[in-house]
């Protein structure tokens, strides 16, 4: 039987080799085309988180600045001392009860992880000596809390003794300039520098180094609030600042400037959903683009196995036409049906394998990286697409009576 299949393929070479070139392209151009699929996934994979490293770096950085312009609206929670009057410091804006230095240091040796930028304060209104001009006096050390000194600035810097920082309404009320000297009760302190208007209360301030408020108000060692900033902006940021506090100061209460508070949380919100739906969006774009491939892909493959599958059975019957001769003959001398059907077979099953071998190597050389399964698999799917694709002429082939044969020749 295989002497009669190989010089049956030999008497008629021709046939034979299209098949065998036909099934190469079958297999060659889909496994190259996976190949290809996969090395764009790849690249198309690098490519995607290096665009999103990228967005999420600029995300990062307007993140960054957008949290350096939400600190000019100042801070945004103060810890008032115990049995201060919160309606009255609402109303007023100025807190009126003391408590002791001490109390804003030992908020700031517990490292707050839900405040920052802890400022200690003393303030009080006055009114300045031969002036008609009443003021906010401000003392400040400097803040005693920042949670990254390495990459945050102070929102208020330190005020050196002798000086004093007022707003640029109230410096403008007094005809001050930088390097002037104003008289504050029984001090004269230098103009160091000016604070940008603000509106309300703190454009009434003048603000002086804590030392000197202490002095000039005569309340050594003394504060009245403690200024901070929300680390946190969702709804339970104030009540989990708070619970921070009463672990350190049990007795004292901390008060949130709600407006300042959910202003910079929603600018601040918007900067993380805006990052968020970047990375999601170049996610979707690697996804959409992928799937674009594999349907392109798909589209290639059908097209290529449908080709294949019609040129394999037209060359499969013009081969068992110019072969009912040979057929009536061997039916005649006493083949049957099964062993015409292994002859019929058996040749597109060689042929199958030599153009499923023949593609396998075409997509190989051509550089497709593959796994030795999946080539395995198209060596072995060829013979099947040829049999397959000659099954008609099979069937022509077995069904003819030999009687039937021999008197149409």
């Amino acid at each position: 039987m295989l002497r009669l299949l190989l010089a049956e393929l030999l008497h008629r070479p021709m046939g034979a080799m299209l098949t065998v070139l036909v099934l190469a392209v079958a297999v060659a151009v889909p496994l190259v085309t996976i190949a290809s699929l996969r090395e764009h996934a790849r690249s198309a994979e690098v490519r995607a988180e290096r665009r999103g490293a990228e967005a999420a770096e600029r995300m990062r950085r307007i993140e960054r600045d957008l949290r350096k312009i939400t600190l000019a609206m100042g801070y945004n929670a103060v810890v008032v001392a115990p049995g201060q009057d919160l309606d009255l410091l609402r109303l007023e804006g100025l807190p009126d009860t003391d408590m002791p230095q001490a109390d804003g240091e030992r908020l700031a040796r517990a490292r707050p992880d839900t405040l920052n930028h802890l400022l200690p304060v003393l303030m009080r209104r006055l009114r300045l000596p031969g002036r008609a001009v009443d003021i906010v006096l401000a003392g400040a050390g400097g803040e005693t809390w920042i949670s990254d000194p390495r990459t945050q600035a102070p929102l208020l810097r330190a005020i050196e003794p002798g000086t004093c920082v007022p707003s640029k309404v109230l410096a403008e009320r007094l005809g001050l300039s930088i390097g002037d000297q104003v008289e504050v009760g029984d001090r004269r302190l230098t103009v160091a520098a000016m604070r940008s208007a603000r509106g309300g209360l703190e454009d009434a301030m003048l603000w002086v180094a804590l030392s000197d408020a202490q002095a000039l108000l005569a309340a050594p060692e003394r504060i009245n609030a403690i200024y901070g900033l929300l680390c946190q902006c969702g709804d339970d940021a104030g009540g989990a600042a708070q619970a921070q506090v009463r672990k350190v100061l049990p007795e004292h209460r901390l008060a949130v400037f709600a407006t300042t508070a959910r202003a910079r949380g929603e600018v601040l919100g918007l900067a993380a959903q805006a990052g968020s739906e970047a990375a999601a969006a170049e996610r979707q774009a690697a996804a959409d683009e992928r799937a674009a491939m594999s349907r392109l892909a798909i589209r290639l493959g059908v097209a290529v196995l449908l080709a294949a599958l019609l040129t394999i059975a037209f060359t499969a019957s013009a081969n068992a036409q110019a072969r009912r001769a040979e057929l009536a003959v061997l039916r005649a001398v006493g083949w049957s049906a099964g062993r015409v059907a292994v002859l019929v077979m058996g040749r597109a099953l060689i042929v199958g394998l030599a153009g499923g071998g023949l593609g396998v190597a075409a997509a190989t050389v051509s550089g497709a990286a593959l796994p030795a399964t999946l080539l395995l698999a198209a060596i072995g799917g060829a013979p099947l697409l040829a049999m397959l694709a000659g099954f008609p002429a099979f069937l022509g082939a077995v069904r003819s009576e030999p009687d039937g044969l021999l008197r149409e020749l």
